[in-house]
């Protein structure tokens, strides 16, 4: 059922997916989606849920060993690649994102959330450039993850938006070297993540 439900969202977003439609979609009864999830925020949140589990497990195959700037790079391309390996399930999380915005507002919390977990993965990455000299010791890490984090959501709305006109291979390079060379001369910021290793 949450394949189905995410490809049904995929195609006409959540306002007009209705719980009876998954169960028919997933070849079961119209009233099944209702016994098993209790209610279509019911239904979305365990279908976060398995969107979330799936990049987790995707973005190590790309980042592997890598640290600082070159895992940023790295988790940019994972975005990326995650999106081409499943474009039903990326157009699905970014319909939440948009809808969380502008209609389904149960939603906010829970997209505030998973951006914040991707935002993290980023951050941890900041962290390693900066301890290793590769940005200014007084960088603003999460300031930075969050910007990085805008940065590859837009581009996925804009793909959702020209249903799969924009070139997300074409872009992926683009947005690896326009954040980390901005990164990389970035400084300043009232707040950074950590305190920076003596010289």
């Amino acid at each position: 059922m949450i394949v189905a439900a995410m490809g049904l969202i995929a195609e006409k977003g959540v306002a007009r997916t209705t719980l009876a439609d998954v169960g028919v979609a997933a070849g079961y009864s119209r009233g099944l989606p209702v016994e098993r999830f209790g209610s279509k925020l019911g239904l979305l949140n365990a279908m976060i849920d398995s969107a979330d589990a799936w990049f987790a497990e995707q973005a190590p195959m790309q980042v592997r060993d890598l640290r600082g700037l070159a895992a940023v790079r790295a988790r940019i391309a994972a975005h990326v690649e995650g999106g081409l390996k499943s474009p039903v399930g990326a157009r699905f999380v970014h319909y939440l994102y948009v809808d969380a915005a502008f209609g389904v507002t149960e939603l906010r919390p829970r997209m505030q959330a998973l951006m914040r977990t991707f935002a993290a993965g980023f951050q941890n990455h900041l962290e390693e450039a900066r301890d290793a000299g590769e940005i200014a010791p007084d960088a603003d890490c999460e300031k930075l993850a969050a910007v990085i984090v805008a940065m590859v959501r837009g581009v996925f709305v804009e793909w959702v938006l020209t249903e799969g006109a924009t070139d997300l291979r074409a872009l992926s390079p683009l947005m690896q070297e326009m954040a980390t060379a901005a990164i990389a001369r970035a400084g300043g910021g009232s707040a950074p993540c950590k305190e920076a290793p003596p010289p």
